[in-house]
């Protein structure tokens, strides 16, 4: 989506567009960053905040608490979006690392509240099913984004977030006892199962 959208708002120029050197302009933008970016403040401070409430909310609805959630924002926020997708076409971001999971986590436990509140009146906002369905699409997309998939394709998807010592990888405990750590200490994993 990034690509498509004007050069005012993402700031990337024909060169920053050029998918010729994906793989040296990737390398380039995470050796030179973090930076302080010159976004639009809509985009840090309020769109951010929103996709950071996205993870998080993915997150609480797998039956993670708070913290994990938080931690699972943090990750996806970082490592997929800063350092993945957008470090091909520009220098992470202190903001963005910093803004979206933090400010993520408080938004999305109020979305997730307000999402509460909307299936607990019926799934309705000011009266309107039209007007609810919409509130919940943009309080859950991804959950909404999932069950249309499961349902269209009859398959379904699982996201497993770890938090138990070692959760039965015996490599990864011995990896881990062999470099020190004692076998009570909390690891964290992200697991994503999907079936057709």
């Amino acid at each position: 989506l990034m690509p498509f959208l004007p050069e005012s708002i993402t700031k990337w120029d024909e060169e920053d567009r050029d998918m010729s050197k994906l793989g040296s302009k990737w390398k380039d933008n995470v050796s030179d960053g973090p930076v302080w970016d010159r976004d639009e403040h809509f985009l840090n401070y309020i769109m951010h905040p929103y996709f950071g409430g996205v993870y998080y909310t993915a997150a609480r609805h797998a039956g993670y608490n708070e913290f994990e959630s938080f931690l699972y924002s943090a990750t996806m926020s970082t490592f997929f979006w800063e350092y993945g997708v957008e470090a091909f076409a520009e220098v992470p971001s202190w903001q963005d690392i910093f803004i979206t999971p933090f400010f993520g986590a408080v938004v999305g436990e109020m979305m997730l509240t307000a999402e509460q509140d909307i299936v607990a009146n019926g799934g309705e906002v000011l009266g309107s099913e039209t007007a609810g369905d919409v509130s919940l699409f943009f309080l859950n997309p991804v959950g909404h984004i999932h069950h249309w998939v499961t349902d269209a394709w009859g398959g379904s998807a699982e996201l497993k977030f770890n938090s138990s010592p070692w959760f039965g990888n015996q490599d990864v405990a011995k990896f881990a006892m062999d470099a020190g750590a004692s076998y009570d200490s909390q690891f964290y994993g992200v697991e994503l199962k999907v079936t057709f």
